[in-house]
């Protein structure tokens, strides 16, 4: 479904990853994954409040500090993008301490 994704067929994408969604016994690499291809083929189909959502739970299943940082960066300015200033606060303390410890780091423009 990733290349279902990339390729933009999305609305396929969408329904497949839905429907293994549904399915259940999803390890949590696996949801995470899934949301990200998910917030993915969203933001292809220019569904921008689905794929926030989507986003936001693959940042927060996630343990992977990198993966973290970059689904938060992305929210941050996806969240910029739907004027909702009030909330990028919000992902900016994760992206801080990955610069700390990494010389990659995610600049806002």
């Amino acid at each position: 479904e990733k290349i279902n994704a990339k390729q933009n067929y999305n609305r396929l994408a969408i329904e497949n990853l839905k429907e293994i969604e549904s399915r259940g016994r999803l390890s949590n690499e696996e949801i995470v994954e899934l949301n990200a291809v998910l917030a993915q083929a969203y933001l292809n189909s220019k569904k921008i409040d689905s794929a926030v959502i989507r986003l936001e739970t693959a940042s927060e299943k996630t343990q992977d500090l990198n993966s973290k940082s970059r689904y938060l960066f992305i929210l941050g300015q996806l969240y910029k993008n739907l004027d909702k200033l009030d909330l990028i606060p919000s992902t900016t303390p994760v992206i801080a301490a990955k610069c700390r410890y990494n010389t990659r780091c995610y600049r806002m423009r």
